[in-house]
């Protein structure tokens, strides 16, 4: 090989090489990015099962029978509530390695 090819070849290598590290960058800043969003969304969903679970637990003790209609056919038994409740608190304490702030 001359040395005019071999320089051509070193040449295009580097630019191989410094095109590898610009895509990697940004597919590695694009992977954070979803990471953040990510992390919003499971953070906003966290705080949104909480209300619900003092919600529920509040609906319980001023219905303890569950939700009723006016003549009093129940629509959703409180059993029904306390078992959405159990797996509403699982799911929270699932949530909990989160650092919501």
């Amino acid at each position: 090989m001359s040395p005019a090819t071999t320089q051509g070849f070193h040449k295009w290598r580097w630019r191989l090489v410094a095109l590898w590290i610009v895509l990697f960058t940004a597919v590695n800043a694009y992977a954070v990015h979803q990471g953040h969003q990510a992390h919003a969304a499971l953070c906003a969903y966290q705080a949104n099962l909480a209300a619900q679970v003092v919600d529920t637990k509040v609906f319980l003790v001023e219905h303890p029978d569950g939700l009723a209609t006016s003549h009093g056919e129940i629509l959703i038994s409180a059993a029904q509530l306390r078992l959405t409740l159990a797996r509403q608190q699982a799911t929270l304490a699932s949530l909990e390695s989160l650092n919501c702030q």
